[in-house]
């Protein structure tokens, strides 16, 4: 039977710590293991590490739905910010509107790049017209 078989079995028959146990060895051993992030998050006895493991497997995989609905059931964001692939790896970026401050940086720079576009049209209709 395979470590994490073994690890669903315990915690079905209510032997969560030691199916925990077993789950942490199973992550510190393969940190790509996304069944085993899972199971984590279901059945770890603390929201913060459950929420913890299903965001790891929401960095493997972001478009998980049980993950999502874990998170979801622990009153998490299931993934407030942006995720892309570099180099065959999932980086999550938060999104600059996430946060107050965030917005107003946000604002800033739209009212400058707007701004720049308005200067480059002038620049461009003054030399078009040889102002």
């Amino acid at each position: 039977m395979s470590t994490l078989k073994r690890a669903i079995l315990l915690a079905k028959q209510g032997h969560i710590d030691k199916a925990v146990a077993l789950l942490h060895e199973l992550t510190e051993a393969n940190p790509t293991d996304l069944l085993a992030w899972l199971t984590l998050a279901e059945y770890s006895p603390d929201p913060a590490e459950a929420a913890a493991a299903a965001y790891h497997v929401l960095d493997l995989r972001p478009t998980h739905r049980q993950a999502k609905r874990i998170l979801q059931d622990l009153g998490q964001v299931p993934y407030p910010h942006r995720v892309v692939v570099v180099g065959g790896k999932t980086k999550r970026i938060p999104d600059v509107f996430d946060t107050d401050e965030g917005f107003w940086v946000g604002g800033v720079v739209v009212i400058l790049a707007l701004l720049f576009v308005v200067m480059l049209a002038m620049i461009v209709i003054g030399i078009a017209t040889g102002l």
